[in-house]
């Protein structure tokens, strides 16, 4: 009887240990993390995407295909015009920011954000309250680390926390197109995820989880999902849109039903999503 108590007490202490070492997301993980996701749109579109504070400056990091629609080019690739773009903080307060000059001045730059897709955005000029996450090492995260992030998805304006593991890391050809250059082949250092990421997750910090808060750091950018059918349901769509309006005999549109069960399609998350390395950003600024 003597030796099944101690044997519980040993347990139970071990157990304590365990939780008392276990990196949950606590409060205040959620709350620093909350202040600085933001939700970015552009002018005159429906599609939203995600960002984050990373600098005591205010700037901003997002994915390139999440501003992309703010660019609109020519048939030869020059910019025609730029549209405005928005932030939305966690308090529901809308602010206007910008992509900085050095994007378009700067050839390499522009180059490589687009081939690894990454965009800073300035920091809105009126005054604003926020938290930043510190970015970290892509190397510094091993296959089966702890992860989480927060992001916008499916359009929604409430944010999403979900956490997860970091699965595999490996390397993903690119290739950057310019009209008028010949094709750039690259290469970018991605992973796979076990993270629940939906459309408009894009350009949220993919966090490591470390020993303290202040210890957690970005390793990388939320930037795919993973949807064998994703493409196709895609394609559908955009050809429904080009054609007019076909109704059943019972009323029912048919183009409408269709357009419905594609984007459920387009939408429905696997479970398996991926990140774009930080250290791109990181190294492109050296």
């Amino acid at each position: 009887m003597r030796l099944n108590c101690i044997s519980i007490i040993i347990i139970g202490a071990l157990i304590n240990c365990a939780v008392c070492n276990s990196q949950s997301l606590t409060k205040d993980r959620i709350e620093r993390l909350k202040k600085s996701v933001i939700r970015i749109s552009i002018e005159g579109s429906d599609a939203t995407g995600t960002g984050f504070f990373f600098s005591p400056d205010g700037y901003i990091m997002t994915c390139w295909h999440v501003i992309a629609p703010s660019i609109v080019l020519d048939s030869a690739g020059n910019v025609l015009l730029y549209k405005k773009i928005f932030i939305e903080t966690n308090d529901g307060k809308k602010y206007e920011t910008g992509i900085p000059s050095i994007f378009f001045e700067n050839s390499k730059f522009n180059q490589q954000a687009v081939a690894y897709d990454y965009c800073l955005l300035r920091p809105p000029s009126e005054k604003i309250s926020f938290t930043y996450i510190k970015l970290g090492n892509f190397d510094n995260i091993n296959e089966g680390d702890q992860i989480y992030t927060c992001g916008y998805p499916l359009g929604i304006k409430y944010q999403f926390v979900s956490s997860g593991i970091l699965s595999t890391k490996y390397d993903d050809p690119v290739v950057y197109k310019k009209p008028g250059f010949p094709d750039l082949k690259m290469s970018r250092n991605v992973a796979l995820l076990d993270l629940t990421i939906n459309k408009g997750n894009s350009g949220g910090p993919i966090i490591k989880v470390g020993k303290t808060v202040q210890e957690d750091e970005v390793i990388g950018i939320t930037n795919f999902q993973i949807n064998p059918f994703g493409q196709n349901a895609q394609n559908l769509n955009e050809e429904l849109n080009k054609r007019g309006n076909i109704n059943l005999p019972t009323g029912i549109s048919l183009t409408e039903s269709m357009k419905l069960f594609s984007n459920a399609i387009v939408y429905s998350s696997n479970g398996i999503s991926g990140c774009v390395s930080i250290n791109h950003f990181l190294q492109s600024t050296r």
